[in-house]
């Protein structure tokens, strides 16, 4: 699996200039769905193996999976719902790759 890097400069980079990883999506049968219940409403976060590769806000009526959304699997991405509960409680501020 390679992961690409974004180059200063690209619109994909963040603050720190560092730029951000992206790797590719796993197979859809192996993607996992978690929701966070949050001040803000319910979010969705999907992924595999701990990895995030998608991340739906309330209100977010896109379909973006017509099979119907990933299986749902808490521990498969609750390192991704640890850190969005701390930064809706105010104990995190940035959040490292997940």
């Amino acid at each position: 699996m390679s992961i690409d890097t974004a180059l200063p400069g690209d619109h994909r980079t963040d603050e720190t200039g560092r730029g951000l990883r992206f790797v590719p999506a796993p197979p859809a049968d192996e993607l996992r769905s978690s929701i966070v219940a949050t001040p803000i409403g319910d979010v969705v976060l999907i992924g595999s193996n701990d990895v995030l590769v998608e991340l739906d806000l309330p209100g977010d009526d896109r379909v973006r999976h017509p099979e119907g959304r990933p299986r749902r699997d808490d521990d498969a991405l609750a390192d991704a719902s640890t850190q969005l509960r701390e930064y809706f409680t105010g104990t995190r501020r940035n959040f490292t790759s997940i």
